[in-house]
Parts: C-alpha cells; structure tokens; sequence
C-alpha cells in the first residue's frame, strides 16, 4: 500500500524555533533593546491632519527601554498624568502633567447595574457648548500589558459648558445628561437618573519628583551554587603541552583560574594569592591557572611573553594553557547559572570540589579569604549553602530549587554546540548508578531531540526509553518515543505511546494522525479509518485525506478512496507527486462511471514527471493510463520500460504481471482491475 511522504514539522525544526526564541532573549538578557535604545515619542494632536513631534519639548523622550504606557489624573488637578514602566531601569517612572493654561475638562466614572459593574465596552460621547464631539469606548486594558484609569478623561480646551454626555452602555441601554457644569469628576450609575460629583480627596500625598541615579555596572559577582553540577571532562595543556584534568574528579578541590597577560586585575589577583599560597595549599585547594591569550598559545620555548611573565612571577600553581573553545566552555556554565547574560570576565575562576562539580564560580578577582570560607561549603549541608548564597537577609516564600545539567545542556544547544550537550548528558547517563539524581526527563529528551537531529534514530529511542523509566508519565518522552517507532515501521509498538499523549489531549490531530498511522502500521484499518476521519473533525488535513485513500483502497471501497485522494490532492497539490495509486485506480478499475482514463493520464505523468528516476511501478501505471485513453504506442513504450527495470529491480513475479498487460497494450486491449 502506498503512502505519501509526510511533512509534519520534526523534532529537529521544534528545537530550531524554540533556539531562535531563546536567541531573541538571550539579547534582551545581555542587556540589549528591542528599540535599538531609540528614545521615546510623543505627538501631539494639532486639530488638523497631521501630529506634531513635541517628544524633547515635552521631556518624554527618554533613552528608556520602554514597554507600557498608562494614563491617569493621579494628582486630580483636571490633566493626565504618565506612568512609564520599562524593561530595564528604571522599571517605573511617574511623569506628572504641569503643563499651564486656562484649558477645561471633564472626567466621567461608570458604574454598570445590569450589564457588567466596570461597565467594560461603554462607550462616552461629550458635545460641548461649541459644538465639539468626542467619543471614548471603556476598555479592559490599553495597549501592551498595561490598565490605564477607569476614569475616561476628556479635554475640553476653551470650551465652558458641556451641553450633552451620552453613555451607551454594553447592554443596548443608552442614557443622556444635558448641562453639566465642566472641570468636574462625575460618577455615572447605570439607570440612576442624575449623576453625581465625586470629590476630590482632601488629603492626597504628592509625589515628589527625583532624580534617577543608575547603579554603576559591574560584572564582578560571586555565585555559590545551590546544587552541585557535574562538569563535562575538560582538560588544559601544560606548559610543556601534556594534559592537565580540570573538572574530572580528584583527591582534593581544585580552583580554575583563567587569566590573561593583558589583564593588570589577573595579573595582582595571583600575585596575591602567591603571596598567601600557604594558606590555600594548608586548605586542601589546588590552584590551577590558565592562560587564554590566544595570540601566545602557538608560540613555544623561553621567549614566549607568557612564559617569561610566569617565570618572572614564579607562581607555586599549577599552570597551563588554554584554548578559546575552553573559555567559551566556562562562559557557557556560567550563562547556564544566571538570568542575566554577560560575557565571562577576565579574570574568573571556578571552585570543583572533589567529584568534578561546579560549586561556585567568582566573575572577577576574588580573595583568598573567601575562597577559604567557600571551600568550607564544600562539606556544608544544602540549609547552609543556601545561606551564603543569597546576599541579604530574608525569608523564602519558596525556596529556589538551583541550577541542573539541564541548564548547562541547553546552553550548550543554544550555542550551536550540540555535540557537546550530548557527549555530556551521555557522560551523566554513563554514571546513572552512582549519579542518578542527575538525569531527569527533561535531561534525556533533549538528549533525544539531539539524536533525532542527527538521524541517530536508535540512540534517541534509548534516550525517550529512559526518560519514561524515569517518569513514566512524561507526555514529550511518549510522543518522540512513539514517532521514533513508527519511523522504525513498529506501529504495535507505537501505539500504546500516543494513545498515552492523548489522554492528556484527546482533541491533538497531529497526536490522532500519528496513533492512525500506527494502527495501519499494524493492520488495523477500521480502527485507522477511525482515527483519521476523528483528524478531519479537528482540522482540514491533507495527509489525513490521503490516508482514508489508502485505507478505503485496501477495504475494497474503491469511491470513497478516489473521493478522499482528490481531497487530499485539492489541499495540497504538491500531493500529486506521490499520487500513483489513484492514477492507477482511475486507468484500470472496472467500474465504468468511475473510471476516468484523462485524469489518470494527468496524474501519472506528472508523478513520473517529478520524479528523476521513475519506478517500474509509476512507469507501469503510466503505461496503463495510456491505455485506457487508446494511446497504445506510449502504452506499449512505457509498458516495456517498467519490465526492463522491474526485471533489474525485481524478480518474475514482478515482471510476469507487467509482461502480461504489455501484450494486451499490443493487443489494443486495456487494462482492468476489479480491486476485489
């Protein structure tokens, strides 16, 4: 039975869109703007066709990175007043209207009765004394992530008298106020008769305006890790080019220090913690210092700037090089552990304990004091290490679980180095017995994802495997694990996974088609049937059109499969390529009234026509389609064609039918199937 290729969105295309997501956020992390830093725009209503650009005028033109804008009298003294919140700092501003001048307003309140009470969907119409009109519709929110106040404010200008207010209330109800006196706030009841003046509160505290003050940036920062992590197995070369382990496991903590000859912070940061050596060396912490300037690595021998500059300082550490690939690796851990995203600064150093596990990484020059004091936390209970993390004083509301493998892993993806993401969760799978609560499903799906990426269909299937040993309800790990088998052409296997997603999800299509692909994998036409037509119900779906073909084909429903192929070819033109089977059932069927010799010719030739190297199989149904038409020649040509490559291809069996049609082509017989 034939089927269409399908073209359903891959794993690999999920993680491609979820990477550009992440990409966009990582700038916004590392400090960038979706505005460019352009400063902020304000127009102003001229009365006529065009605005005016009074952003410096009016002093909103900040550099801000702003987001949302809404709109209050929050003084009371008749003019709107701004609230600015911002992506970045500061994350608030109030800007208060002072601007000065004899103009009127007035601001109206609804309350709804019979409708909804916050009478969202009024609309307002205010006709003053000279004839102006305005109309404002009361909405549930103003623009992005924002509510402005629920008094709708209108600006009179010159105007002394309002001589109607309309509200047209969300129900249908409309009422009018005629004369009412302006610069007043008026509370308006759905029904009530009259409206009333709202006061103004006596006592209302003032804000004062301020001057902001940005913190100063730093990229110094220490970070103790709430959870140990392991580390994948980097290594350094020493100065005489042999290996030098940094993250493996070892008999005593190690502090990784990387460095550069053009760093005066590096360079007083070891000559400080030469001076105090003994200190370290007595705490059980070994020293390892890395160089990374790149432009000295592939300079060898005494001359060497690095080399004479550690022979000058006669460090007692173990010293060794490092490659740029190694301090993209540390730069990458250190993204793993914070929001905020900034490159990693020189120096920095990174505090593992004995069984390879990041502990705490220092961004900048560190002391050796609290290095000694976090070496302590090495043997600390997790109460305590959480203690000397935070850096105030508080009480948790919920305590923050930590960073994972999982981060370190994503990160690593996100930097386009998946090879890297899989040798280290293959790495964490390998010590599963000593380091189980290291692996968690969400660990072994990328894993899996990664494989799928690849094609390593085998190895994604152990990785979903192990996932569901680890949770056996994890939805993600039943539907790869499921496409991975039916990949393999195990629809008995399959199944029972997507029937598992559905359960969470019965109204999936894309989870539906699979699990019918899977019951036709397995003979299960009725039941495939079913589960391709419950598709249709919750989508148009070409490919599940052109299931119902195949399905209909094998049940012997030859008009249902011609209906549902054309269905499918009607939605997806691009169908037609792997049309062979109806262009067969239209050239050769038995049924007069369904037969249709011209559409199989269009169809046949088009599939043999997209296809660089025909099949015996496409080259015989095109042969066929011929045929019915009483084209006998091209009949007989492509008719001998399919047997030459079926007898290079196949055996008699699959010749001796082709060969049978040949002499009925010859005979100016066509071909007739009954499909029985």
């Amino acid at each position: 039975m034939a089927q269409s290729p399908e073209e359903h969105a891959s794993t690999s295309e999920i993680i491609r869109y979820d990477l550009g997501w992440n990409a966009i956020n990582a700038l916004l992390r590392s400090g960038r703007s979706l505005s460019g830093h352009e400063r902020n725009c304000c127009f102003l209503n001229t009365g006529g066709v065009r605005f005016a650009n009074v952003s410096a005028a009016t002093g909103l033109d900040f550099m801000d990175d702003g987001r949302v804008l809404s709109l209050a009298d929050w003084d009371y003294d008749g003019d709107v007043d701004l609230w600015i919140a911002n992506r970045s700092g500061p994350q608030v501003r109030y800007v208060r209207n002072e601007l000065e001048g004899e103009q009127h307003y007035v601001a109206v309140k609804l309350e709804g009765v019979n409708c909804n009470r916050d009478a969202i969907g009024a609309r307002v119409v205010v006709i003053d004394d000279l004839g102006n009109k305005q109309l404002q519709t009361l909405r549930a929110g103003e623009g992005y992530l924002s509510q402005s106040t629920k008094w709708m404010h209108f600006g009179l200008g010159v105007a002394r008298q309002i001589e109607k207010l309309i509200v047209f209330w969300p129900n249908g109800q409309r009422q009018a106020f005629v004369n009412l006196e302006p610069d007043r706030f008026y509370q308006v009841v759905e029904g009530q008769e009259s409206v009333d003046v709202w006061q103004v509160p006596q006592e209302f505290r003032e804000l004062k305006p301020a001057e902001f003050s940005a913190p100063p940036i730093s990229d110094k920062a220490r970070i103790v890790l709430l959870n140990p992590i392991p580390l994948p197995s980097w290594e350094a070369k020493s100065l005489q080019g042999e290996p030098v382990p940094l993250t493996s496991p070892g008999e005593r903590p190690r502090l990784v220090n990387l460095w550069a000859s053009w760093c005066q912070p590096c360079l007083s940061e070891l000559t400080e913690w030469k001076r105090q050596a003994d200190r370290l060396s007595d705490a059980g912490v070994e020293v390892i210092t890395i160089n990374v300037d790149q432009e000295n690595h592939a300079v060898n021998g005494p001359q060497s700037k690095v080399v004479s500059l550690l022979t000058e300082m006669d460090l007692p550490f173990r010293n060794g090089w490092g490659t740029e690939r190694l301090a993209t690796q540390f730069d990458v851990v250190q993204r793993s552990l914070l929001s905020r995203q900034r490159p990693l600064p020189m120096p920095s150093s990174f505090l593992i304990d004995q069984q390879g596990r990041l502990r705490v990484v220092y961004k900048g020059p560190v002391s050796v004091d609290t290095i000694l004091s976090d070496s302590e936390l090495l043997d600390s209970t997790r109460q305590q290490v959480l203690a000397a993390a935070i850096p105030f004083p508080g009480r948790w509301l919920l305590r923050p679980s930590g960073s994972t493998p999982l981060n370190i892993a994503l990160k690593l993806v996100d930097g386009d180095r998946s090879d890297e993401a899989q040798k280290y969760i293959q790495e964490l799978v390998r010590h599963r017995q000593e380091q189980p609560e290291y692996l968690s499903a969400g660990l072994l799906n990328l894993l899996g994802a990664i494989s799928l990426d690849k094609r390593e269909f085998r190895q994604a299937a152990e990785a979903f495997t192990l996932a569901l040993e680890l949770e056996p309800e994890n939805r993600q790990a039943h539907i790869e694990l499921g496409g991975v088998l039916l990949g393999f052409n195990k629809g008995q296997a399959a199944a029972p996974h997507f029937e598992v997603a559905l359960g969470t999800n019965p109204k999936d299509p894309e989870l539906r088609y699979k699990l019918g692909l899977a019951r036709l994998q397995m003979g299960d036409l009725s039941k495939a049937e079913q589960d391709m037509r419950q598709v249709l119900t919750l989508r148009e779906d070409a490919l599940a059109h052109w299931q119902l073909g195949a399905i209909n084909l094998a049940l012997g429903k030859i008009e249902n499969s011609i209906r549902a192929y054309e269905e499918a070819i009607a939605i997806r033109p691009e169908l037609m390529r792997s049309a062979n089977d109806l262009a067969w059932l239209l050239a050769t069927m038995d049924d007069d009234e369904l037969r249709n010799g011209q559409r199989a010719v269009q169809i046949a030739e088009h599939v043999c026509q997209q296809s660089d190297d025909p099949t015996a199989n496409e080259l015989d149904t095109l042969a066929a389609a011929y045929a019915e038409v009483g084209q006998f020649i091209k009949a007989v040509e492509f008719a001998s064609q399919a047997v030459q490559l079926a007898g290079q291809s196949g055996g008699p069996a699959l010749v001796k039918p082709i060969e049978d049609r040949l002499r009925l082509y010859r005979q100016k017989k066509a071909y007739r199937n009954s499909f029985n």
